[in-house]
Order: structure tokens, then C-alpha cells, then sequence
């Protein structure tokens, strides 16, 4: 009786801690318009209309994907802590970069940057129109006597001749009214010889050279310039003025190679003089590796004698920032008038005297130009 008794004691309360687990489990209805019982505020009572926006920050942080943040749920906890690890978190996230802004690029800032000093050489060329040529006039007791010869026609002087032209260049970084300055120095020389049978006669200074004459005919030009420009305008294009400090020297030499040629077997004329040109000078770099330029300049009245025009197009591509490879065409014009004393000829008749003799040498040309250049 005791033990049936126990039994029906213990099924009595086993039924009865099933229904209450039951009931448990099994959440009480609301109604659709009661509110969600809301959690106890630790915010003093007249501010608690207003939610902490640490905590609707957290709060909009759950609702979200959980699989976008997949550590978002080892956050911390809303608390008295919330604040400052919300601030840790903003202040570790990056900073968006503005949408439709480029992105920033990333050079070397040495990779081209502005030299001041640069080394060029050239090997030119340049013919000579068919205008160049020679006058002298001398007179004598019964009058006086022009001749006119052409280094074409009579000469063969007509080809190319070849030469160097080294260039060194300055552009100071610091500006003068607005303008960069450049100051270059050149030194150039062009050779022609040509030795031929001349056909008919030539006269220079006072003596003739008869058919089957053999002639040696050498003309050589120097040329030592100093220049400064000051160039206005922008990064791409700059043009000014230019200033032009120039030595120039002209040897022309005939020597009579005939066997047997009465004297004098060679005569020459030499006629270096100082002058100064004005022109204009222009630099065109469309990019960094690329760089056309241009200068143009005259001899202006009272020369001394020289009527010169020098006019030189280029462009130069800067393989590596330190080199490059360059080319052109250059146009040079010069006239020299000039006076020279006269001389004492002796011949098998005698001694004469010959002179003063007055004339001009000319000799335009124009031709291509290669070469490279160094900066630093």
C-alpha cells in the first residue's frame, strides 16, 4: 500500500513539471496594436523619450546581414562601455574615397624633375645656294676692274660640307620679371675643299688663273656664339627675345696646284669680326620626353661689313630623363664686305702693285643636323 502509494505520488508530479515546462515554452499572444514591452532605461527619467544613439547604432548593426561582419557578433556589449568602443570602431574604419574622383598616382617625384644645365652635340651639314660666290674690285692706273666668281661654278664648292657644333646650355631656376632665362654658348665649324680644273679664267686679288689651271679651293667658317633669352608663357610653350654675341671667322684660300704657276701660288683672305645679332627664340614641350625649339637672328644696320641671318629648328626626345637624341635643320646667310690693302705682285716682267682691292664673300646654306645631349 506504501509502495503503490509513492508510485502514484512521483507520476503526479512528473505530469505536473511537464505542463509547466510545456506552458513555458509556448509564448503568450499579442495583440497587433500592443507594443513590444520596452527594456529598462538606465537614463534618468525626463530623458528617456530619447534613445542614446550608441544604442540605435548597435541596434541597426544587428538587424543587418549577420554573414556581412561575421565578427559582429563578438562585439561588445551595449553597456556603460558602448560609447567608447563605438568610437574606437569609427575611428578605425577608413575613409571612404569621394566616388567619381580619381585615384591618386603614386611617382616618383624625382623621376623628372627640372635640370638646369645641359650638354649637346651635333654633326651638321650644310651646301651652299647657288648664290654664293665672291666680288673683288681693284684698281689699277688705267682703271679699275671687277671680278665676280661663284663657289658653284667655278669652284665646285656647290656640296655639302661637314662639321661639329657643341652647345652648352643654362636655365637658371630663378625667374626675371616673370621669365625664364637661357643662356647657351656654341662653337661650330664647316670645312669645304675642293680641288678641280677650272674652266675659262679666274681673277681674285689682281691675279688670273687660265684654262687647265689646276685649283685648290678651301672656304672654311667659325663660329663662337654667347646667347641669352628671357621666354615668357607657361609650362608647354614659352617664346621672347634673344640677344646674340657672335665671333665669326671666314678663311677662303686658293692655292694654284699647276706644275710650273708663276707665284703667287696661294692666296688667301681671312676676316674674323665681332657682331651681335637680335632675334627671337621659342621651347615647345607638349609632354616631358619631347621638346621642339626654335631661334631666329639678324645682324641689324651697321654690322661691320656682315649681313648674317642664323635661323635653327629642333626637336630633342628624352629617352631617359638625363638623355636624348636630337635633330634639326639649320639656315645660315652671310655676307662680308670687305677691303683689303693692296699688294705687290712680282712676275717675270717685273713687280706691280695691285691694289686696293674691295668686294664680298657670300655663302647662304642650309642643312639637317643630328645629334644628342646630356642634362644634369
Amino acid at each position: 500500500m506504501t509502495i503503490k502509494r509513492m508510485y502514484c505520488l512521483t507520476a503526479a508530479a512528473l505530469l505536473s513539471v511537464g505542463l509547466t515546462t510545456l506552458s513555458l515554452a509556448v509564448p503568450s499572444p499579442q495583440q497587433s496594436g500592443e507594443a513590444a514591452p520596452q527594456p529598462a532605461s538606465l537614463a534618468p527619467a525626463g530623458d528617456q523619450e530619447k534613445a542614446p544613439p550608441s544604442l540605435q547604432e548597435t541596434a541597426s548593426a544587428a538587424i543587418g546581414n549577420p554573414f556581412e561582419n561575421p565578427f559582429a557578433v563578438f562585439g561588445p556589449s551595449v553597456g556603460e562601455d558602448a560609447d567608447v568602443a563605438n568610437g574606437q570602431a569609427q575611428a578605425a574604419a577608413p575613409v571612404a574615397y569621394p566616388a567619381g574622383a580619381p585615384m591618386p598616382k603614386t611617382t616618383s617625384p624625382s623621376s623628372w624633375a627640372p635640370t638646369h644645365f645641359e650638354i649637346m652635340g651635333f654633326a651638321q651639314w650644310r651646301n651652299l645656294s647657288s648664290s654664293s660666290g665672291f666680288s673683288s674690285t681693284y684698281c689699277l692706273p688705267s682703271g679699275c676692274v671687277t671680278n665676280i666668281g661663284s663657289f658653284s661654278n667655278n669652284l665646285g664648292l656647290s656640296g655639302f660640307g661637314v662639321g661639329p657644333l657643341f652647345r652648352f646650355t643654362w636655365t637658371p631656376e630663378k625667374k626675371i620679371l616673370g621669365a625664364t632665362s637661357e643662356i647657351w654658348v656654341d662653337y661650330g665649324s664647316i670645312t669645304r675643299t675642293r680641288t678641280r680644273n677650272i674652266a675659262g679664267s679666274l681673277t681674285f686679288l689682281g691675279v688670273t688663273y687660265v684654262i687647265d689651271t689646276t685649283l685648290q679651293a678651301q672656304l672654311k667658317d667659325k663660329n663662337f656664339e654667347i646667347g641669352y633669352a628671357p621666354r615668357w608663357g607657361n609650362d608647354k610653350f614659352r617664346i621672347g627675345p634673344e640677344i646674340v654675341y657672335g665671333h665669326v671667322g671666314v678663311d677662303f684660300t686658293l692655292t694654284n696646284q699647276t706644275s710650273g704657276a708663276p707665284p703667287p701660288i696661294n692666296q688667301s683672305l681671312n676676316i674674323p669680326n665681332n657682331l651681335v645679332l637680335l632675334g627671337i627664340d621659342f621651347d615647345y614641350r607638349p609632354v616631358q620626353q619631347f621638346d621642339v625649339y626654335g631661334r631666329s637672328g639678324w645682324v641689324p644696320c651697321c654690322g661691320g661689313g656682315y649681313h648674317v641671318n642664323e635661323t635653327e629648328f629642333g626637336a630633342k626626345y628624352y629617352i631617359r630623363r638625363n638623355f636624348s637624341i636630337l635633330g634639326g635643320f639649320k639656315y645660315d646667310y652671310l655676307k662680308r664686305d670687305f677691303n683689303v690693302p693692296a699688294t705687290t705682285v712680282t712676275t717675270e716682267l717685273g713687280s706691280a702693285t695691285i691694289g686696293p682691292f674691295s668686294g664680298f664673300i657670300k655663302f647662304p646654306g642650309i642643312g639637317p643636323f643630328i645629334g644628342a645631349s646630356v642634362r644634369f
